[in-house]
């Protein structure tokens, strides 16, 4: 199981190609720092991609308090930072995009 970070809100048409194609059966995703602002696009193809392959999303939640913002999707978990220190042990491996 991957744990896939994800820290901007925009990446290259082949750097989201990368990601999609990394993704396996039960890995999972999250989104930190500027990446929370994906969250403003309720049809962002990233977080479409993860929900399709059902993958795990989670948010950090100092960042999403620190952009102003507030979860309106039941499917993404928000985290604390010793939650997401938990997750990150839980996974095989890591992945920063």
């Amino acid at each position: 199981m991957r744990l896939h970070q994800l820290n901007k809100a925009f990446y290259s048409d082949s750097i989201e190609r990368d990601i999609r194609y990394s993704l396996s059966t039960h890995d999972k995703a999250i989104l930190i720092e500027d990446a929370v602002l994906r969250l403003i696009d309720k049809n962002d193809p990233l977080l479409n991609t993860f929900q399709k392959a059902h993958i795990d999303v989670y948010v950090l939640e100092s960042d999403i308090k620190a952009y102003g913002l507030s979860i309106k999707n039941d499917s993404i978990t928000t985290l604390t930072d010793a939650e997401w220190v938990t997750l990150t042990s839980k996974c095989n491996q890591q992945v920063a995009w």
